[in-house]
């Protein structure tokens, strides 16, 4: 990016502020580019400065720019000078004086009076949305002058406490002072409290006329939504009835005075003020109209893209109801299927439970063939062995479940607990008495013997026995 783009990148965010330095910006960045398209792009960066303006214009028209730069140049930084020289006279010690945004005229008066030896307080707010007025307070503080600042809408109550009102200007017109929004509405406050009002800055100022310009709607808020419009409006016009005088390099004058020697002023130095007037409507009112232009461009751009972006966020909605319905939907059909599920599990064991007492009852009335295994003879040689009473229990348990399962159907796998229950269900007392046995057997390990362990081995043999009639032993 260049120097002369960089300046006019400062200008147009407001980081150059104050209608004097904006101006002298603006010289800079003429002498970079000394031609009318540049010109243009100057002046189209701030409406609203006709110093500027004036300046611009006048060099445009210039035979010789560099040389006219430095007289201008120096012209207003000595009326800087004077302005403030001439503004400090009106303070006096144990003051309150309110000050509105941000003026480097203001601030050179309010700096002077400290030098001046003058003790008094500046009440000032924030100045939304750019908080010029936290800039001031800065300025003024690094002076060692003291400063009391509250929010926008504190303004009326701060400016009640104060004895004098000091506030810049962006463009003198003969009507009144174009300045920063809400300083008409001050005035006003300020004229019903009989509070002196004095707006501040160099004649060159002065315009026939302005554009009260309406800066980028996202420096007040970046959100857009629908059936909300930001307006951005920067300044207002504060009638000259409002003013108490202006403070200027000429003197601290009433509104007609100023207005009557600001006219000479201009035609001395800059020429005839009409002459300035028609370069400045040349060069800045046809750039307003296309300024005019973009912008609306840009908000049908802008109202665009909202409606579009309104579009995709209720088909987004939409689809997502779609999918949380279906979903929904989907559960449902789950849930319903899970139920039949759980309602046929359910039959089912009613079934298997109606199914296996029916089994065991016809097991008992039916004889059964239990396949080469021994029962009796395999029992009569384990009581005889000499094998260690784990092993023997562990025997015991496996004929005794073997039988079960060939007799009454039950798994090898059933614990005691269960047989027992299931046996006392089917009303077979001496298999319930063995289990029952075998049960104390398990829960008694510390008191066992050998004895004990062959009195269940011959228990069990005498109910192979009983079951004789029901049972079929094969030998190998």
């Amino acid at each position: 990016m260049s120097k002369f783009e960089n300046i006019l990148k400062d200008i147009k965010s407001i980081k150059i502020q104050g209608a004097t330095n904006v101006a002298l910006a603006g010289i800079k960045a003429f002498l970079i580019r000394p031609d009318e398209k540049s010109a243009k792009e100057i002046l189209s960066t701030r409406p609203t400065e006709p110093l500027m303006q004036n300046s611009i214009g006048f060099l445009l028209n210039s035979k010789n720019p560099k040389k006219d730069s430095k007289k201008l140049f120096s012209y207003i930084k000595n009326s800087k000078k004077k302005i403030a020289k001439k503004g400090a006279k009106l303070i006096k010690n144990d003051m309150n004086i309110y000050s509105h945004c941000h003026s480097s005229s203001v601030i050179e008066i309010l700096k002077q009076a400290k030098k001046n030896k003058k003790k008094f307080v500046v009440y000032t707010t924030e100045v939304e949305p750019l908080l010029q007025g936290r800039k001031t307070a800065k300025e003024l503080s690094k002076a060692g002058i003291k400063v009391i600042i509250g929010p926008d809408l504190a303004a009326a109550q701060l400016l009640k406490k104060c004895d004098l009102f000091l506030f810049g200007a962006d463009a003198f017109l003969k009507k009144g002072v174009a300045n920063k929004i809400g300083t008409s509405t001050l005035c006003k406050i300020a004229k019903d409290h009989n509070i002196p009002r004095y707006s501040c800055g160099i004649s060159l100022k002065f315009t026939e006329q302005v554009k009260i310009e309406k800066r980028n709607s996202r420096e007040v808020w970046d959100e857009r939504e629908k059936n909300i419009e930001v307006e951005n409006i920067a300044f207002d016009l504060t009638k000259k009835d409002l003013l108490s005088g202006v403070i200027s390099e000429i003197g601290v004058l009433s509104y007609t005075q100023f207005f009557e020697k600001s006219q000479e002023k201009i035609q001395r130095l800059l020429g005839s003020p009409s002459e300035v007037m028609k370069i400045n409507k040349k060069l800045g009112i046809q750039k307003q109209k296309e300024i005019i232009k973009k912008q609306k461009e840009e908000k049908q751009k802008e109202l665009k893209q909202i409606k579009e972006k309104l579009k995709q966020k209720r088909l987004e909605e939409k689809r997502l109801k779609q999918i949380k319905k279906e979903k929904i939907k989907k559960e449902k059909q789950l849930s319903k299927e899970k139920k039949k599920i759980e309602i046929a599990k359910k039959k089912q064991e009613k079934i298997l439970r109606k199914n296996t007492k029916e089994t065991r009852k016809d097991i008992l009335k039916k004889p059964q063939t239990v396949k080469k295994i021994k029962y009796i003879e395999d029992l009569e040689i384990e009581k005889h062995t000499h094998k260690s009473l784990d092993d023997k229990i562990l025997i015991l348990n496996k004929i005794s479940k073997q039988f079960f399962n060939e007799v009454f159907g039950f798994s090898e796998n059933d614990n005691f607990d269960y047989l027992l229950r299931e046996f006392k269900k089917l009303k077979q007392k001496k298999c319930s008495d063995f289990c029952n046995e075998m049960i104390r057997l398990h829960y008694s390990k510390t008191d066992l013997t050998r004895e004990k362990v062959n009195f269940l081995m011959n228990n069990l043999i005498k109910l192979i026995n009983s079951k004789k009639s029901k049972l079929k032993v094969i030998q190998n």
